[in-house]
């Protein structure tokens, strides 16, 4: 490396070491603003025979209605290689790195295909996006099917437990 090109690459470091630092600011904004919301919680000993299973990418939760306010604590903003089991109680969401998400079939209101989540964008219908409780807060959770195929069945699956709540 030249004595030229030294100040370019200082520049280079300042502004990705800004950015990185702005994004951790935000992050850690959004978690004191979120800090109240409830633990989700843990999964039952049996939730009882899969009805449905997948396995794809938890794209995250966001607070419903506003698909890009993703919720940070208690790791629900994490993307990760995860697992989705239907159960006759609710859905198991195992996720890689990550405790495992229990919404129990009390706590799920609808659930639809989207394109769009957490800033998270896929073909038409990519994503499996249900909502769900916790606590008094009203939030949209997205995973997306490994194979496009699976999308419909998770929806069904998740849907029949939707309706035996209502």
């Amino acid at each position: 490396m030249s004595a030229e090109q030294l100040p370019g690459l200082l520049l280079i470091v300042a502004v990705v070491g800004l950015a990185w630092a702005g994004m951790r600011r935000g992050w850690q904004s959004r978690s004191r603003r979120q800090a109240d919301l409830p633990a989700p919680t843990s999964p039952p000993e049996d939730p009882g025979r899969p009805v449905a299973a997948a396995e794809g990418v938890y794209v995250g939760t966001v607070l419903a209605e506003h698909w890009l306010e993703r919720v940070v604590p208690h790791g629900l903003g994490a993307r990760a290689g995860a697992t989705l089991t239907v159960h006759p109680s609710g859905l198991l969401l195992d996720r890689d790195g990550g405790p495992p998400l229990w919404v129990s079939a009390a706590s799920l209101r609808t659930v639809r295909r989207d394109t769009g989540l957490a800033g998270r964008v896929t073909e038409t219908g990519g994503l499996v996006v249900w909502t769900w409780t916790l606590g008094d807060t009203v939030l949209d959770s997205g995973f997306r099917p490994r194979y496009a195929a699976d999308a419909d069945t998770l929806v069904r699956a998740v849907d029949s437990l939707c309706r035996k709540v209502t």
